[in-house]
């Protein structure tokens, strides 16, 4: 895999799922989309292939809640404060 790169992982909040998007350089830009259940929002990690992930999944989990099993640092907030308690900011409200 010396010439497949992790550019970046994004999250979209669609009807009933989120969108998890892996843009990969494999000489030329790709992107993987990967739906998740908003009802279990819970995917594997991909840090043991790409270390740089890590960053990524912890953003994506501050801000959307969704669980990266494997991702041991995955609870340490990036973006929000130490002291959140509240839902994450952009995931959905179950009762809507």
């Amino acid at each position: 895999m010396k010439d497949f790169r992790l550019i970046t992982i994004s999250a979209l909040d669609s009807r009933g799922c989120y969108h998890l998007l892996y843009h990969f350089d494999i000489g030329g830009i790709k992107t993987l989309k990967v739906l998740i259940s908003e009802k279990k929002p819970i995917i594997p990690s991909i840090i043991d292939i790409f270390p740089s992930a890590e960053f990524y999944e912890r953003e994506i989990h501050d801000f959307f809640g969704i669980e990266f099993k494997g991702n041991p640092r995955l609870h340490e907030k990036m973006f929000l404060p130490d002291d959140w308690n509240d839902r994450p900011p952009l995931q959905k409200d179950k009762s809507d």
